[in-house]
């Protein structure tokens, strides 16, 4: 049992404690071999304990490393390895470095504003929405799993109590009770959950974010459990009444007792937090490939790639957003990249005019990068704008079926724009009617 600091757990070489908890102790150490800092995570429990405890214990530290390595994204904590020392298991994660837990900002006098609140919500939907795709319910979302790094990331972590979803149950058996705070109704009369548990989870956390506390409180569990089931919490604009119009909307379709009337999935969660604030980062760099390459499956550009020339543009080319009116592309600049609108609107001008708008799913500079000559025109951000840029050097590095794909793309693009500007030059042309 590690009761002191030891030196050295397996080829770490432990520096300090973290935190220590009622079931592990985490350490910060450093892995010589990969040459960076982790922290590993290790069973606390002494021999003395139960032993139906201590079974317990393990098949959580178990579980969350067989379900948190078959996951792969930006906004998960990453585990790294997992083995056994001195007859206790442990897990080795990515070291966040400078960061905190949500816990801290669940007060009143450090409520976040409405905005940093919905980036933080936003991200989390997203990430479960990769999660449950995948298979797999967290099951114990609330505010001390979720980390805020000192990069201004958001990250989920314990995963010590998840569950496959497409068998029903957890890898080796373990109960998903949860915390009694943020347990969904289903959860709180012991049915079977699901990846909307997780999503009502999140509202409850996102309740107390903007509140500086969770929705329902009571004096014992048997008392909050039946304001779970049956109450419907305080309006949030009671409690505070600086939020914008239509995030009582999003608490309330989050934290629905009825999963019909709840959020079917984080996707739609996150999607109308977008919607209700329009300067959330969209930063396609916390985006998964999973989830680019569903974006890309989506877009007309794209249907003619099979899945993997698909999953070969995710993996090689550049992801950018812009804000209103950022400039994208300078009229006479040689730039030798063209670009496809993943989300939002541009304008395209020329000499202040402005000749049309290019929308999602669609292409420009695709002419200056086949001709290589200087830009005609200018591009502009219409709203918040995410692209995908590929350059010169990166399509030549592509297979040569999928620089095909693209050419073909080109032509299709081309076709459509000529034959939309013969039309609408036949409409100019054609005689007024008489009296008009």
């Amino acid at each position: 049992m590690l009761m002191n600091l030891p030196e050295q757990i397996d080829k770490y070489h432990v520096l300090e404690v973290l935190s220590r908890g009622a079931m592990g102790t985490v350490y910060s150490a450093y892995d010589l071999f990969a040459d960076r800092d982790v922290a590993i995570k290790v069973c606390s429990l002494g021999h003395d304990d139960k032993y139906q405890t201590r079974a317990l214990v393990r098949n959580s530290f178990l579980n969350e490393a067989q379900i948190a390595r078959s996951l792969n994204h930006p906004n998960m904590v990453r585990i790294l390895d997992a083995g056994e020392y001195d007859g206790e298991p442990y897990i080795v994660m990515e070291h966040l470095g400078n960061s905190e837990t949500l816990k801290k900002w669940c007060n009143h006098e450090k409520v976040l504003s409405a905005e940093k609140v919905a980036a933080i919500i936003y991200k989390c939907a997203r990430t479960l929405d990769y999660a449950h795709r995948r298979g797999v319910i967290h099951c114990d979302i609330k505010p001390s799993n979720i980390m805020l790094t000192g990069e201004g990331g958001t990250k989920i972590g314990d995963f010590g109590i998840a569950k496959w979803a497409f068998t029903g149950l957890n890898t080796l058996g373990l109960e998903t009770m949860g915390s009694p705070l943020y347990m969904s109704p289903e959860q709180a009369r012991g049915e079977e959950v699901t990846h909307q548990t997780d999503l009502y989870s999140l509202g409850v956390v996102m309740y107390e974010l903007l509140a500086g506390n969770p929705p329902f409180q009571a004096r014992d569990l048997v008392d909050l459990i039946d304001q779970i089931c049956n109450e419907d919490p305080p309006p949030i604009a009671d409690v505070r009444r600086d939020l914008p119009e239509g995030i009582q909307t999003i608490i309330d379709c989050s934290l629905a007792k009825n999963t019909v009337a709840r959020y079917q999935t984080g996707g739609e969660m996150a999607s109308d937090l977008a919607a209700l604030f329009s300067k959330l980062d969209l930063s396609q760099s916390d985006f998964s490939d999973d989830e680019k390459f569903l974006v890309l499956r989506e877009l007309e550009f794209f249907e003619e790639f099979s899945n993997a020339e698909i999953l070969e543009v995710v993996k090689t080319c550049i992801w950018k957003s812009f804000s209103p009116g950022d400039l994208i592309v300078m009229e006479g600049d040689l730039d030798l990249c063209f670009y496809i609108v993943t989300a939002g609107d541009v304008s395209v001008i020329k000499q202040n005019v402005e000749l049309c708008t290019i929308e999602r799913g669609e292409c420009f500079g695709e002419m200056g990068y086949l001709s290589k000559s200087l830009r005609s025109a200018s591009v502009i951000a219409r709203d918040e704008v995410s692209l995908l840029k590929i350059s010169d050097t990166l399509m030549t590095q592509a297979s040569a079926d999928c620089q095909l794909r693209f050419s073909r793309s080109f032509l299709r693009t081309l076709i459509e724009r000529l034959t939309r500007v013969s039309n609408e030059v036949a409409v100019m042309k054609l005689p007024k009617a008489v009296g008009a």
